[in-house]
Order: structure tokens, then sequence, then C-alpha cells
């Protein structure tokens, strides 16, 4: 009996140098690539590596790291601003939510949700959230958040899925993997279904 065929990716940002983009299309089924953090930082990599993606063929996704001590609006408008539109074959974006920075008013759901609505209108599908297990299953959030597709890393073992979800798109195995086409290593990603649930994500 055959092995099931594993649908696996990669996320990137500036430290991380693509040395050759064909080897890569073989080894991998999509690519995240870091567009934004905060509210006025854009990563100096991202508009070339978003077109080599689409040049090659790859299904690209775009993320933003969240600062919770900057305005959750500036950080939505700016990440607008850099990506612009989803294009046919790309992945819904990504919310890398893993840190509370030192915001004097400490963790706020309502502002997180601000970014949300506001991605979820310009981008017309609903985003992804990228969290660890504990950080999330502290926040203790509401029932609502599960309907963002959640990915979750944990290195050596499985990821556990903090509630309220009831299970992880992705599980990110690895930040160290040696991936063909990558001159570094880097964030390696396991798609927890077949290609064909993945492909249904892309922009059409």
């Amino acid at each position: 009996m055959s092995e099931i065929r594993k649908v696996v990716g990669i996320d990137i940002y500036h430290g991380d140098k693509i040395s050759d983009w064909a080897k890569l299309k073989t080894a991998v089924d999509f690519i995240y690539i870091k567009a934004t953090e905060g509210d006025q930082f854009s990563d100096s990599n991202y508009k070339i590596e978003r077109d080599m993606a689409q040049k090659f063929g790859i299904p690209c996704g775009s993320y933003h790291f969240y600062r919770s001590s900057k305005d959750p609006i500036e950080q939505a408008n700016d990440f607008i601003k850099v990506v612009g539109e989803l294009r046919v074959g790309e992945l819904p974006p990504i919310l890398d939510w893993e840190t509370e920075d030192d915001s004097k008013d400490g963790f706020d759901i309502d502002e997180v949700q601000k970014y949300l609505d506001l991605i979820e209108a310009h981008f017309k599908c609903v985003p992804w959230i990228y969290g660890g297990y504990y950080f999330l299953k502290d926040k203790i959030l509401p029932a609502s958040f599960a309907r963002y597709p959640l990915i979750v890393p944990r290195y050596g073992k499985e990821a556990e899925t903090p509630a309220p979800w009831k299970k992880k798109l992705i599980w990110q195995d690895n930040n160290k993997a040696s991936v063909l086409g990558v001159a570094n290593r880097c964030d390696h990603n396991i798609f927890m279904g077949t290609i064909e649930e993945l492909n249904a994500f892309k922009k059409v």
C-alpha cells in the first residue's frame, strides 16, 4: 500500500535566501512570504519573492507579524498597502500572532479582531492565524475564533490544537529544515489535508 503524499510548504522572510526557484518548485506545494511587521515595516525581499513564486507557479501567501503595541487598524492598512490584492492562485493572508510585546494595555482581543475584520473585508477571504499552542490557549479566545484556519508550530512532535479550535490546518514541524532550492535552513510546514483541499483555498 503506497504512502499518502504529504502536502508541504515553507515560510520565509528577508533573512532567508532562495537559491534556485526551479528546484524549490519540486520540493514544496506552497510558500508563505513575510510582507509586513507592526505598522511601518515592510520586508525588503517581499515583492521580488512574491513575483518569483508566481513566475514558477508555486502557490503563494503573504503574512503579517502582528505587534500588540501597535494600532491594529494601521497594521492592517499597512499590510493591505504592501500586498494590494490577492493574485489568482494565491492563498489567504496569515496573521502571525506570537507575542504581546510590551503593550501598556496588555492583551486586547478586540484589537486583534479589528485587524482580522479589516483584512477579511479587503481580501474577501477568511485569514489564517499562526500562533503557538500555549500562547493561544492562555488567551482563552472566544469560540468565534475557530472560524480562522490555524497554523501551530511544534518541533519534533506533532503540535496540539488549542481551544477554541478543534483541528489545525497546518503544523509547522521544523524551523531548521533543509529544503531543496533554499540556501539556508528555514521553517517547514505540513498541510493537514490533501493537495485538492489546499488548492480549494487559492483565489480563482
